[in-house]
């Protein structure tokens, strides 16, 4: 089963944009090092994990010595991410901020313009809609490794509102996606080969906001 391991940090105490991004990675190889040991029974400690970490054609990472386990990071202000299966997997993390007119109109299909449209009437709801369309596609090229030499207008995204929870369907077949909306603000999107099951999400340092 995929399993999601998240971390909440303090953007107060991040520091300048470097410090914090340092810090995002190095949390990120915390959350790695301890989902490997929990999935896994592989032993490596944080410190170390970079020194097995290769990076495919077009940036995807990987485990040189584990090609059958998959992992990917995300972080936004405030979370950080890691992802974990025994098959590909994406997953991306965005926390709440407006919605670029010009993003959508360039990224976007005609059909998730109008389904966004209709869906957001408030500007809380337009930023929802936006991070949710977002991170969908963001999951899914991370999950395929194709970074941003896939267009994101060339795949799109609809959902089945009468589903609990609401089922996601892209028009690229074969995969899986889950959504999740933390109390924090965060939204998260997973994209996985197509399972029944749904990705766990654990804290494993005792912290948690809430999702729904």
């Amino acid at each position: 089963m995929a399993t999601l391991y998240l971390k909440y940090y303090d953007t107060a105490k991040a520091g300048a944009p470097g410090d914090q991004h340092r810090m995002e990675h190095r949390i990120g190889l915390e959350l790695l090092s301890y989902g490997l040991q929990d999935l896994f029974q592989i032993s490596i400690p944080a410190d170390e994990i970079s020194d097995h970490i290769q990076t495919e054609k077009l940036g995807k990472p990987f485990l040189d010595e584990y090609p059958d386990i998959h992992f990917n990071i995300s972080n936004c202000d405030g979370l950080v991410v890691c992802a974990l299966d025994k098959d590909p997997i994406g997953v991306d993390a965005e926390k709440t901020r407006r919605c670029p007119e010009s993003v959508f109109r360039r990224l976007f299909t005609d059909e998730e313009r109008a389904f966004f449209d209709d869906m957001a009437k408030t500007e809380e709801l337009r930023v929802e809609w936006f991070l949710r369309f977002w991170t969908l596609k963001e999951s899914y090229i991370k999950q395929n490794g194709a970074g941003l030499t896939m267009p994101l207008s060339s795949f799109s995204f609809t959902f089945d509102l009468s589903c609990d929870p609401m089922k996601i369907i892209c028009s690229e077949p074969g995969f899986c996606f889950s959504q999740y909306q933390l109390e924090s603000g965060h939204i998260i999107s997973v994209c996985t080969v197509s399972k029944p099951d749904i990705p766990k999400l654990v804290f494993p340092f005792h912290q948690s906001k809430g999702e729904h």
